[in-house]
């Protein structure tokens, strides 16, 4: 089931599609499930490992609640996706760095005393209040920003999970009753258990490998359940004091709201309002790393299902999610790539799998306490250790293989990349995760601005005021100057690649709701275009078109890049060949030609304009009219033909009856000829020829066949002797004409100047 852009259901909506595909549902959800309940034990143990191995146990039960409650809420809150929601290995990172940082290394009175409740009802709330930053996160838009966190950041987070998880496991590993310093291991290198130590590593390699022993059972649970057996084994024969310890003994009861007690008896002990602050800090860490992992997650699974899902709505859906999971218990998580995976490929097809999962994990944890109990912690440590293992950042190695073996091409880029994520790695292992944090969003800023200083739109005006260069008759220019402002123009400037034209896009789908009818894209100081900016114009193309609306593209097939890119993405064979202009004037003309015809199409009729109607023959009479007509010459011209050449002497003033003519100059400058104004039926041009002697200024030629009255200077000035008042009011309209036409170029002058 391909689930489109915004289908997103509505909280407490009922879902589709549920009854269509139960039997995949069903296996997709219990396969996750298997693969979940692995994870999650694990994950719960490293959030809870910082605060002491009595806490072990309690880390066991909030990672499956985790496992349980998630998804459950995710279902309520508009979830439609085969997309799991569970612990995730990068979230329990940072819970278990908070764990360390601010809870149990607090100088707080109110955490110092090391009471279990306290402990657990701090961290529990932090990861609360994270999942209400992760929803504002949501509710004002971040998700569209936190995509453009550079991939060196992420990198760096990773790989710091990475080397943490391992290092939280290294004294599970070794056998050692607790973690130590680093420099503690070389003094207790006395008390390592090798049978443990062998047992552990075994342990890796079969999970490692499990899928070339068998396809049927997933590598995780293959492992778990040989290094559970042997370990007993071993144990059952008196090896036992040569191994680690067994979880042992947990609360495993479904949650009856003695946490969120605890959470609110917290909030009443002296002392809280001093240790908030840093709560606050802890929360906003762990939801600015999340939701990170959310939106990439998100799209790892929409690659896979083909079901998209808009970014802040889920960081909304997660963050309800991992906001009330901890009040239940449970630890906090995101999208889970191993299980929805799993659940995708048995079948899934709908979020009744999720349901499916959620209620899979709960069957167990109520069916099957003593199996977790007699879990041994070596066995759950090296589930751990292979999850870090291929946690670490891939690309990072292949930066570092360019750099040593001289292949990168752009070494600097490279080096750079290396540098930052070799940085938040240092200061995530070497310092705390709120300062790492820090610094991945002050990088991610430093980035942003650096790409997006200069606008993707440097400009945007409407074509009420400033109007194309064809000379229009009275009653077209009121048209344009009444409806006008429903032509707009966007000046685009800089790269169009996959981030600003995220922004275009989404600023001409604010536009779908709005009077604007026609959109200019003028690509003449563009300098790049990627396929991903193609598609999306392509895109917004195909929604402005169902809305009736019209794009329109100017000045791109001048840009051999920028025009190939809309090419390939198929941008011009959708807007179509005669909505490609050279230049703006030329889109701006067909979009105020269009607006025309549909406004006052039906008052137009066709053949010569209509003597009578010319605004150079305003308030004639109907006598003095034939008598102007009567000097006048009427002359026929093919299209390409000449009215008027550069440099010759001009005597004559043309006014244009039917087709178009256009005079267009070289500019200084300028390596393409510039149309600088086209006249329509109804005006007239070349009247400096009666008032002065000297020669024409530009050449004027005809766009199409044209039909043109001629005045020459001698029958002016018979017409000025014989006919004063004809004369006057001529000229009187030739002035009024003629200002507006230097209002028109002062207005091109400036549109060409900038």
């Amino acid at each position: 089931m391909r689930t489109e852009p915004g289908a997103s259901r509505r909280i407490g909506q009922l879902p589709r599609g549920w009854t269509g595909h139960i039997r995949g549902d069903v296996t997709g959800g219990l396969l996750a499930a298997i693969i979940s309940m692995p994870l999650s034990v694990g994950f719960g143990i490293l959030a809870f490992a910082p605060l002491g191995d009595r806490y072990l146990p309690a880390g066991i039960v909030a990672g499956l609640y985790g496992a349980i409650f998630l998804g459950l809420v995710a279902i309520v809150c508009g979830a439609c996706t085969v997309a799991v929601y569970a612990p995730r290995s990068l979230v329990a990172f940072m819970i278990a760095s908070v764990a360390m940082h601010t809870i149990a290394e607090s100088d707080s009175p109110l955490l110092s005393g090391g009471d279990p409740f306290t402990l657990v009802s701090a961290l529990l709330l932090t990861l609360a209040m994270a999942g209400l930053i992760q929803f504002l996160f949501g509710v004002i838009g971040l998700g569209s920003l936190m995509k453009f966190i550079p991939s060196p950041v992420m990198a760096g987070f990773q790989n710091a999970a990475a080397i943490l998880i391992l290092y939280s496991q290294l004294h599970v590993m070794l056998g050692l009753p607790a973690r130590l310093r680093p420099l503690e291991y070389l003094h207790s290198l006395g008390g390592v258990k090798p049978l443990n130590v062998v047992l552990g590593i075994a342990t890796v390699l079969v999970i490692w490998n499990g899928a070339k022993f068998t396809r049927r059972v997933p590598p995780a649970v293959l492992g778990l359940a040989i290094g559970t057996a042997v370990y007993h084994l071993l144990a059952a024969v008196g090896l036992g004091p040569y191994l680690g310890q067994v979880v042992g003994a947990m609360p495993l009861v479904m949650p009856d709201g003695t946490q969120l007690g605890n959470i609110i008896a917290l909030l009443t002990l002296p002392g809280f309002n001093d240790l908030l602050p840093s709560l606050i800090a802890a929360a906003l860490s762990v939801a600015v790393v999340a939701s990170l992992d959310v939106l990439i997650c998100a799209k790892i699974v929409e690659n896979l299902s083909a079901q998209r899902t808009e970014g802040n709505s889920e960081l909304r859906r997660v963050g309800i999610a991992n906001l009330l999971t901890p009040l239940l218990g449970g630890i906090a998580g995101a999208i889970s790539i191993a299980s929805s995976g799993a659940n995708y490929r048995g079948g899934a097809r709908t979020s009744l799998s999720v349901l499916v999962h959620s209620i899979a994990v709960l069957a167990f944890v109520v069916l099957l306490p003593p199996l977790f109990e007699r879990l041994p912690l070596i066995v759950v440590g090296a589930l751990l250790t292979v999850v870090a293992i291929q946690l670490f950042d891939g690309w990072t190695l292949q930066l570092a293989r360019k750099i040593l073996t001289r292949e990168a091409v752009d070494w600097r880029r490279v080096t750079l990349d290396l540098v930052v994520i070799v940085a938040v790695t240092s200061i995530a292992v070497i310092g705390d995760i709120v300062s790492a944090v820090l610094l991945g969003v002050g990088v991610a800023v430093m980035f942003f601005v650096l790409r997006m200083s200069r606008s993707v739109i440097r400009r945007e005006y409407r074509c009420g005021a400033i109007h194309s260069r064809r000379t229009r008759e009275e009653r077209d220019a009121e048209v344009i100057g009444k409806h006008g402002d429903v032509i707009l123009m966007i000046e685009l400037e800089g790269p169009l690649f996959f981030g600003s034209a995220e922004i275009l896009a989404g600023r001409m789908d604010t536009l779908l709701g709005t009077e604007t009818r026609y959109v200019i894209l003028d690509f003449r100081r563009v300098n790049e275009v990627d396929s991903t900016a193609a598609r999306l114009i392509a895109q917004a193309h195909d929604r402005m078109k169902s809305r009736g609306k019209m794009l329109l593209i100017a000045s791109a097939e001048n840009n051999q890049r920028a025009a190939a890119a809309l090419r390939d993405a198929g941008v011009f064979a959708a807007v179509t060949r005669e909505k490609v202009f050279p230049d703006v004037d030329h889109a701006m003309e067909y979009a105020e030609d269009d607006l025309i015809a549909v406004t006052a199409g039906a008052e137009r009729g066709g053949g010569e304009y209509p003597f009578e109607r010319m605004d150079i023959t305003r308030g004639f009479s109907a006598f003095e009219l034939a008598g102007f007509r009567s000097a006048l010459e009427r002359r026929e011209f093919g299209k390409g033909d000449v009215l008027v050449r550069e440099g010759e002497d001009g005597h004559e003033m043309f006014i244009l009856a039917s087709g178009s003519a256009s005079v267009n100059m070289r500019l200084p400058g300028r390596a393409s000829v510039e149309r600088l104004v086209t006249f329509s039926p109804g005006t007239a041009f070349g009247e400096f020829a009666l008032l002065d002697r000297e020669t024409r200024s530009a050449t004027i030629t005809a766009d199409v066949d044209s039909v043109c009255y001629v005045l020459d200077r001698t029958r002016f000035e018979d017409l000025t002797r014989s006919q004063h008042a004809v004369a006057v009011k001529l000229l009187t309209n030739l002035g009024k004409e003629l200002s507006l036409r230097l209002r028109r170029a002062n207005r091109m002058i400036a549109q060409l100047g900038e």
